[in-house]
């Protein structure tokens, strides 16, 4: 059956992409805006963060269907409704980054066999209003918080607009905020989480899907990161033991697993469901065709309407995945004895929220304000596979070989790369990578050339009054027609930074710190890279010395930049962060002379030179072919050019004079700061130093 509608919903997670060649621009959805539309459909919630569906674009057209692939639960979910679920969330977050971006959208659901939904965008006949910008940001900061939450009531008007929004698209939101039937509720769904974990095809797929250590989660990008349920390091360690199907198959001859899953339940579902205000329970009337398609939808409008009210929610799906086979027989797979069992769950749900015994529930979850905030993202997978190879490609990456083998260069060309900053070292790194046979990326820059890069920025006078990475991109193609480049010429932001980071593999660093608008970028850039466990090289071009470091964020040890800003407000000058970032044995000598003018407030642009800058496009192209190729990559690599070439014995006369002067500005350094401690003591600002932009 097909239906129209003018709406956004949607209730899951998300994944794979369009098939074939990459659409043009089409009644102003540009590629950059369609990879952004995508990324926000992938920040759907999906059953065990699985991510099970497909999405295809032609032009305006957008069509969500199921993943066979990565169904879940298929012995309790044989006709894959919580897949529908997943795939009603995609479309919500479809239609409200379309609105967010001056489009209206067309739903149609089950428009022709094998597809869940699709969706059309259409000129919207006014630019977005207050309230689509509003729910957009709503929608890139919803996430579902496992912990516990504090006691303290819902509003009744908050509640109010959930059963409101329910309503309206066609469902009821039942909510329980009655202690002793909150506490009813929490014992249902803990016996049917114990079910889960004692059906052997369920906890193999659940524990293959769980996420036990920082790096599987950023290696996987789909699962339950255990971060995300607040579980320490150790004991997560020991539940990858405890939790192994082959552990739980040889404790169920010694009656142990009935105890071990009882036990995961109620940490792991009851004693958090006892402890929020409210538990809701999302169900409709009937169970059509198009029923968890659109009720994926509404839970989704529901998941933004709580994000928007400043509230937190938990998914606790176990007493619904039980019986969802209803009202056809379980599996053959799960024992006969149980078969009474759910149904008493399922009655027992819609009873302790006064649904009617014929309703279809869909969603059940808590309600409330959380105790703590996970400072990680759930992660996703990337939007699409590369395309094919060409003979185009195969000849000219031919001359690689054998120094890069054949997986290698398959690798490489799989790897979606984020230059973040297209000045002086980043925009080094562009035409090597591809010469390498780099084939995918992201150029991000708001800067256009001037005359003055021209000392060492990839550019020539043509360039000049153009956009960086316009310009990068163009040679890129000029060098391999079928590359794809994506161009965001804001920069990074705040509004895009999730974007830039979650669509990409590696991101390579090169934002300008000479301003504090750079700095500032940049630490937003690293941020997110920690909250997405992703891999950072970043470079530094000191005189004729490059310094390159690689922030590896998969480990879930390495902090945001070291650490080393930790506590550090908004605000920071140039000097005060390089301070920080910087060993003071790694500044070249050329370069400690114009630290002492900049101390004094009297220095002008930072010396930037071009060997040093085309170093960090040498070295960083190496480093994204051993990411590629799944070989660690060296931490920090230092490149003194000067240092290189120089003879011996001048190379020691220089080395000990640049230590007496590295003596020197570190006592200044230090004198600045006390006296600029004193006097705002005394109520006496003093300016911070700074540096001009050099990029």
């Amino acid at each position: 059956m097909n239906s129209g509608a003018r709406a956004s919903e949607g209730a899951t997670e998300a994944l794979p992409g369009p098939d074939g060649e990459l659409p043009g621009e089409s009644a102003g959805l540009t590629p950059e805006l369609r990879d952004r539309l995508l990324y926000y459909a992938w920040r759907a919630p999906s059953p065990h963060n699985a991510q099970g569906w497909c999405i295809k674009v032609d032009g305006l057209r957008f069509r969500v269907s199921r993943d066979p692939a990565r169904q879940v639960l298929g012995e309790f979910d044989p006709g894959s409704r919580e897949g529908d679920l997943a795939c009603g969330a995609v479309v919500t977050n479809l239609c409200v980054g379309a609105r967010a971006f001056g489009f209206d959208a067309e739903v149609r659901w089950r428009p022709v066999g094998g597809v869940a939904a699709e969706v059309t965008l259409l000129p919207a006949p006014a630019p977005p209003d207050e309230a689509a910008t509003r729910r957009l940001r709503a929608l890139r900061r919803r996430a579902m918080n496992r912990s516990p939450y504090r006691s303290e009531a819902v509003a009744g008007s908050v509640i109010d607009e959930l059963q409101a929004t329910a309503g309206r698209l066609g469902f009821t939101l039942s909510v329980l905020t009655d202690r002793a039937v909150i506490d009813q509720a929490a014992a249902i769904a803990a016996r049917a989480s114990a079910m889960k974990l004692m059906h052997g095809p369920t906890a193999a797929e659940l524990y293959s899907l769980t996420r036990f250590t920082g790096r599987d989660a950023a290696q996987h990008r789909d699962g339950l990161d255990l971060e995300l349920f607040f579980t320490p390091a150790v004991a997560a360690r020991i539940a990858a033991v405890a939790m192994h199907p082959r552990v739980l198959a040889g404790l169920a001859p010694l009656g142990m697993a009935r105890g071990m899953a009882e036990m995961i339940a109620r940490d792991a579902d009851q004693a958090p469901l006892r402890s929020a205000p409210a538990l809701c329970l999302l169900h409709a009337s009937s169970l059509e065709d198009e029923t968890f398609l659109r009720a994926g939808a509404c839970f989704e409008e529901i998941a933004l309407d709580v994000t928007e009210a400043g509230l937190a929610m938990a998914l606790h799906s176990a007493p619904i995945e039980v019986g969802l086979s209803h009202p056809g027989a379980p599996h053959p797979s799960v024992p006969g004895d149980w078969h009474a069992s759910i149904a008493e769950v399922r009655r027992e749900l819609l009873a302790a929220f006064g649904a009617a015994p014929q309703a279809v529930p869909i969603a059940f979850f808590r309600l409330g304000s959380p105790t703590r905030e996970p400072e990680r993202r759930s992660l996703r997978r990337r939007p699409d596979e590369p395309r094919p190879e060409t003979a185009h490609y195969r000849e000219m990456t031919r001359r690689n070989q054998p120094s890069l083998s054949r997986n290698e260069q398959g690798a490489l060309r799989a790897v979606r790369i984020l230059v973040a900053g297209c000045g002086s070292i980043g925009g080094a790194t562009v035409v090597p990578l591809v010469r390498l046979g780099a084939e995918r990326f992201v150029l991000c820059e708001p800067g256009d050339y001037e005359l003055n890069n021209l000392n060492r920025q990839a550019a020539d006078m043509g360039d000049i009054g153009r956009n960086k990475a316009e310009v990068q991109a163009d040679r890129a193609r000029a060098i391999n027609p079928q590359a794809e480049m994506l161009v965001e010429p804001d920069g990074v932001t705040e509004d895009n930074v999730d974007w830039l980071v979650g669509t990409t593999d590696v991101v390579l660093d090169g934002v300008d710190v000479t301003e504090p608008a750079g700095i500032t970028a940049k630490r937003a850039l690293h941020d997110e890279a920690w909250r997405q466990r992703r891999l950072v090289i970043s470079g530094l071009d000191l005189g004729g010395t490059q310094l390159v470091y690689a922030f590896d964020y998969r480990d879930g040890r390495t902090r945001p930049l070291n650490g080393r800003l930790d506590g550090v407000p908004p605000g920071t000058g140039a000097l005060e962060f390089l301070s920080r970032l910087v060993d003071p044995l790694d500044v070249p000598r050329e370069l400690l002379t114009y630290t002492e003018a900049m101390i004094r407030g009297e220095a002008g642009s930072a010396p930037q030179l071009a060997p040093t800058a085309d170093q960090f496009g040498v070295l960083a192209a190496w480093m994204v072919l051993d990411f590629a190729a799944g070989r660690p990559v060296r931490r920090r690599v230092k490149v003194a050019i000067p240092d290189l070439v120089m003879p011996r014995g001048r190379r020691l006369a220089n080395e000990t004079a640049r230590m007496a002067q590295l003596a020197r500005v570190k006592f200044l350094l230090e004198s600045t700061r006390r006296r600029a401690r004193a006097q705002a003591q005394a109520g006496t600002e003093t300016p911070r130093p700074s540096a001009r932009d050099g990029s």
